[in-house]
């Protein structure tokens, strides 16, 4: 009974040793994952706004050449 108890312990610890580092993997593909999407999704909204001002921007320039 004793032997048997000390092995359920050590094949607690290695369990809980596998979840650690099962979450730590997790962990990291997470941060691999969704941070560049992320990122991505940042600087497609700002090349989105960038473009379309400098299409207004184009616009107005040409219609106040052809207004004048």
């Amino acid at each position: 009974m004793k032997l048997n108890k000390k092995r359920l312990r050590k094949d607690f610890f290695e369990l809980l040793k596998i979840f650690f580092y099962l979450s730590i993997a997790a962990l990291l593909i997470f941060v691999m994952v969704v941070f560049p999407i992320m990122f991505s999704v940042v600087i497609g909204i700002a090349l989105f706004v960038i473009i379309i001002s400098f299409i207004v921007w184009f616009f107005k320039k040409r219609y106040i050449i052809t207004e004048a």
